[in-house]
């Protein structure tokens, strides 16, 4: 059985942000003080979350938690 449920972007964009942990606080904040008036996509968000990643990995910020991105 399998449910078909469709969530506009903004709702995505959301659900995205929440699942993220604790440690991620800070740049939750900074995306969604500096959306601008055009609002958000999902799209840009996951790209400036997955780029956060990179960059805190090339530091070794990441301790045990790593972001785990699942497509579908």
């Amino acid at each position: 059985m399998s449910v078909d449920i469709k969530f506009d972007d903004e709702v995505q964009t959301l659900l995205l942000l929440l699942s993220l942990s604790d440690s991620w606080s800070e740049t939750v904040t900074t995306i969604t003080s500096s959306t601008g008036s055009d609002g958000f996509t999902f799209e840009k968000i996951r790209d400036l979350i997955l780029g956060e990643d990179v960059r805190r990995r090339s530091f070794g910020e990441l301790s045990s938690k790593s972001l785990y991105v699942i497509r579908g």
